[in-house]
């Protein structure tokens, strides 16, 4: 992870990196909540509902290697188990519990830095979104205008793309193909958190994450305040679902490749 260029992010009103979010206990973590997701999975609504309870840390992208440079420049740590080292050290909560977001990006940059093995002993929950094409929309749309949030300002219009949203679902797919190996392969089972339901009855679906938790402890201090996590779909989502969907449609049939694939063998 060393090596990328850091201060661009890092303005002060990034939660990830801000100091205004440290939970500065300086405890080493009892429990590791790590949540194993894709862009636009629902991933940010999920951790804010276990953020909520105040027994899963606050689980952000601290594995990003965009902020993780920028913990590298905040901290002035020259290594990168120092600077894994200072975000566990700010971020984990009062009950000794420390929780992080990974896309599968993020967890091939720890195991290239050679500090994945310090995910040893870690719950996962792994976050799903039924609807793929939704979710591939809406990482196209939030790709183009910026706005990965409520409340942010969208630096541009969006221009529906066919092909992009294409991308992003072939995207999607590997990720999840990539999550797959690596949990078979580390013989995890992780709890499965589906973003529909979670959205229908939250307390429901993360009731059994807190059952693998510490107890909530009181904090002297107030707990930061995370940005707005209202559903962020509208009718420019829908109505890209249903162009894409055409555009599958009326696209002209594959041709058959020689003679072979319009005769059967007898």
């Amino acid at each position: 992870m060393t090596g990328i260029s850091p201060v661009t992010v890092w303005n002060g009103i990034q939660p990830t990196v801000d100091p205004a979010f440290d939970l500065s206990t300086n405890l080493v973590p009892v429990r590791k909540l790590m949540f194993a997701t894709t862009p636009r999975c629902g991933s940010h609504f999920a951790g804010s509902q276990i953020y909520a309870t105040r027994q899963g840390g606050l689980p952000l992208e601290y594995f990003n290697p965009v902020h993780f440079a920028a913990w590298q420049t905040r901290t002035g740590a020259v290594t990168n188990h120092a600077t894994l080292s200072q975000i566990v050290r700010q971020r984990t909560g009062p009950n000794a519990c420390f929780a992080a977001k990974l896309h599968w990006p993020h967890l091939q940059g720890m195991l290239d830095a050679g500090i994945a093995g310090w995910l040893t002993g870690a719950v996962w929950v792994r976050v799903e979104r039924l609807d793929t094409l939704a979710q591939a929309v809406s990482w196209e749309i939030a790709t183009q205008t910026g706005v990965w949030i409520h409340g942010q300002k969208a630096w541009k219009r969006p221009v529906f793309q066919a092909d992009r949203i294409t991308a992003r679902l072939g995207a999607i797919l590997y990720q999840r193909h990539k999550w797959d190996r690596f949990f078979s392969g580390a013989g995890i089972v992780p709890y499965i958190l589906i973003y529909e339901n979670l959205c229908a009855d939250p307390a429901r679906n993360i009731a059994p994450i807190l059952e693998l938790l510490p107890a909530a402890v009181p904090r002297a201090n107030p707990w930061p305040a995370l940005p707005d996590t209202r559903l962020q779909s509208n009718r420019r989502n829908a109505d890209w679902i249903s162009r894409y969907l055409e555009t599958l449609i009326n696209a002209p049939p594959t041709q058959p490749v020689g003679k072979a694939a319009l005769t059967t063998q007898t």
